[in-house]
């Protein structure tokens, strides 16, 4: 049930992040201005559910706090400082994506990500993969390709009403300009009412 939760909520922050992001008048589709405006807020809300899950044992481990020798805590300082850079640099690549495209591509960007993680974790770690999983691979990466296909066509069919509204366009511009045409046309076109 919280699993379902974190997923609904995330899918609606990133879901409102686009509607922010691609609206012109807002100014914040630069991904440094959208974390500026949006990262305190979810500090707000992120900070008193860590504080309660984890805030005791972080407190009173040995690695941070109540550490015996300094380089303990200063190389656990140093990971979580690398994560933090990672993560940081992570937030704006979404932010770049998430304005550039859509919500439902980072979301099948995330599903794909979990599939290599979970095909690592099988192949280097030795994980086992059952009937059932493999089949909710294949699913996923169907239907990732799937959406990649219909992108692309819908892309294609665009491109191709562009290229022919260009052609008629310059079609009814050659045939205005043709010698063949009568001279009172050339009048009509040429000397507006």
């Amino acid at each position: 049930m919280l699993v379902m939760t974190a997923t609904f909520l995330s899918g609606l922050r990133w879901t409102l992040t686009q509607l922010v992001a691609q609206k012109e008048g807002l100014g914040l589709s630069n991904p440094l201005d959208m974390m500026y405006h949006i990262e305190p807020w979810m500090i707000l809300s992120l900070l008193p559910l860590s504080a309660s899950f984890e805030g005791l044992r972080i407190v009173s481990t040995k690695q941070f706090f109540r550490y015996e020798h300094i380089s303990v805590a200063l190389k656990n300082c140093g990971w979580a400082l690398i994560g933090a850079i990672l993560a940081f640099f992570m937030e704006i690549a979404e932010f770049l994506l998430i304005s550039n495209t859509s919500s439902l591509t980072l979301s099948i960007a995330g599903i794909f990500k979990e599939i290599i993680v979970l095909f690592l974790a099988a192949e280097i770690n030795g994980d086992h993969i059952s009937i059932l999983n493999a089949v909710g691979f294949f699913i996923c990466l169907c239907g990732m390709c799937f959406h990649i296909f219909l992108k692309n066509y819908r892309r294609y069919e665009d491109t191709n009403k562009v290229e022919e509204l260009n052609e008629e366009a310059i079609e009814m511009l050659n045939s205005h300009g043709d010698p063949n045409t009568s001279s009172d046309e050339e009048t009509h076109f040429s000397n507006p009412p």
